[in-house]
C-alpha cells in the first residue's frame, strides 16, 4: 500500500540581510537576529549609533507562525526610552520602530511579549538596519490579464510604482518589489479579479461613471467627511449586491 500525506505549511522569510543568532551586542548592521522568546523574558541587544542615522527595527514573528505578540523599546545611553512599538494590525500582529537617532552613543533595543507570557511556537526574526518595505498596495485589486500600475505604500517615498499583469487562476498574487536587493519583509497580496476593476478618479462632487455590472472600484477616503460618488446604469428588476472591503 502507498500512503501520501501533506505536512502543515511553514512560512519562511528570504531577503538579502545577513542572518545570525540573537546576541546581546551588535558590531555591525544591517543584520537579522534569530531567537526564541519564552514566558516573561526580556531580550536586549545594544549597539553604537551616530546622530542623524536612520534605522528600522522590525520583528517578524506572527507573520512566520509564531505566537509571540512582540513589543519593542529603544533606549538611549542613559537608559531613557526614546520610542516603543506595540503589535500592529498593519504588520499582522508584529511590530516596527523607525527612527532618526538623536545623538552619537550607545543604544539598547528591548524585545518582550505583550503580556509577558510568550508560548510556543515562540521563534522570531529581529531585523535591524535600513531597508525598503511595503505594507500596502494600491489599487488592492487588479483585473486578470490586464497590466496595472500599482503604488507601493511603505517607506519608499519616490519612484514607488510597479506594473503587474496577473495571469493564472490564483485569487491573490504578491505585489512585485521595486528592487529585491534593497527590500525586506512580506509582499502585500493583490486580489486578482475576473471582471473589470476601476480606480477612483478624484473629481470633486461629480459622479464617476462605472463601466457596467459586474465591476470593482478601488478608492481612498483621505479626509474627514469625504464622499466618493459613482454612477451605474441599471434596469428594473436587476438584482444587485454591493460589498465593501476595507
Amino acid at each position: 500500500m502507498l500512503f501520501r500525506s501533506v505536512s502543515k505549511r511553514i512560512v519562511i522569510a528570504v531577503d538579502h540581510l545577513p542572518q545570525t543568532l540573537f546576541t546581546p551586542e551588535l558590531k555591525t548592521f544591517p543584520v537579522v537576529l534569530h531567537g526564541k522568546l519564552t514566558g516573561s523574558t526580556r531580550l536586549r541587544t545594544s549597539f553604537t549609533g551616530k546622530k542623524g542615522q536612520q534605522l528600522v527595527f522590525e520583528v517578524e514573528a506572527q507573520r512566520l507562525g509564531s505566537k509571540i505578540r512582540p513589543v519593542l523599546h529603544l533606549y538611549n545611553s542613559n537608559q531613557l526610552q526614546l520610542t516603543w512599538a506595540m503589535p500592529s494590525r498593519s504588520l499582522h500582529g508584529d511590530s516596527r520602530i523607525q527612527i532618526t537617532l538623536p545623538a552619537d552613543g550607545k543604544y539598547t533595543l528591548e524585545l518582550h511579549d505583550l503580556l509577558y507570557a510568550a508560548s510556543a511556537p515562540n521563534h522570531f526574526r529581529l531585523k535591524i538596519g535600513n531597508w525598503k518595505y511595503t505594507d500596502l498596495v494600491f489599487p488592492p485589486a487588479v483585473q486578470q490579464g490586464k497590466a496595472t500600475s500599482l503604488e507601493l505604500i511603505g517607506n519608499t517615498l519616490t519612484n514607488n510604482r510597479v506594473s503587474l499583469t496577473a495571469t493564472g487562476l490564483l485569487p491573490n498574487v504578491p505585489a512585485p518589489w521595486l528592487d529585491q536587493k534593497t527590500a525586506s519583509g512580506m509582499q502585500p497580496n493583490v486580489t486578482v479579479s475576473s471582471y473589470p476593476e476601476v480606480v477612483e478618479v478624484a473629481s470633486g462632487k461629480l459622479l464617476q461613471k462605472l463601466p457596467g455590472i459586474p465591476c470593482g472600484i478601488s478608492g481612498r477616503l483621505s479626509q474627514s467627511g469625504e464622499q466618493d460618488l459613482y454612477e451605474l446604469n441599471v434596469k428594473t428588476g436587476d438584482r444587485l449586491r454591493f460589498e465593501v472591503f476595507a
